[in-house]
């Protein structure tokens, strides 16, 4: 008996490239750990790469026309790329504690702004400048102080930078590799169960 190989291996990854789709929507169940971890597509969609405030953020905060604008300096977890941000306080309070991207802003567009002085553990005696920030330590997390009103704390943005739009058009390739890597496993299952069948690979 002969088995066309070529055809063998192109049908069974055509049916495995949409198994790995079905195969895709289990990530997030707890049986699936050894597919998200070994996959390429798993790889692919659970790779993460979070944006955090750097060691030394140079925080900067300042009053505009605008609003407060809070200026750093964050560090990509997966490049170590380091990167100068700004960002108006009170739109992307709600955004931030949600772990979200902030809206991220030109500086110069925000207009005339006047620095907010910046204190860690030596806070002024009365009488205070009309507005201060007081910070931690590690300038990660701020207060912002008027009279007798206050903001805060406030955290520096931590959000995971994922482009979803890039994994969406990588993620046909990686299926399709998952796919070939078990068609091969299958193909050589299929010879070593049949070692009296003989194949033969036509163009």
């Amino acid at each position: 008996m002969q088995v066309n190989l070529w055809h063998f291996v192109k049908r069974w990854t055509w049916q495995l490239f949409g198994l790995g789709y079905c195969v895709l929507a289990c990530f997030g169940g707890s049986g699936c750990d050894t597919v998200r971890n070994d996959s390429l597509t798993a790889k692919l969609w659970h790779d993460t790469s979070f944006v955090v405030p750097s060691p030394d953020p140079k925080l900067a905060i300042s009053q505009t026309p605008k609003g407060i604008l809070v200026q750093y300096d964050a560090v990509s977890e997966r490049s170590g790329e380091i990167k100068r941000h700004a960002y108006l306080l009170e739109p992307n309070l709600g955004r931030i504690a949600k772990r979200q991207k902030p809206v991220f802003t030109d500086p110069a567009k925000a207009g005339p702004r006047l620095a907010i002085p910046i204190f860690t553990k030596n806070i002024p005696a009365p009488p205070r400048p009309e507005m201060y920030v007081v910070c931690s330590t590690n300038f990660s997390t701020f207060s912002i102080y008027s009279g007798k009103l206050s903001l805060g704390p406030c955290d520096l943005p931590v959000f995971n930078d994922r482009s979803t739009a890039k994994e969406l058009a990588l993620t046909p390739l990686a299926v399709t590799g998952d796919a070939s890597v078990i068609a091969a496993v299958l193909g050589y299952w299929y010879v070593a169960s049949n070692p009296g069948q003989v194949f033969t690979i036509t163009p």
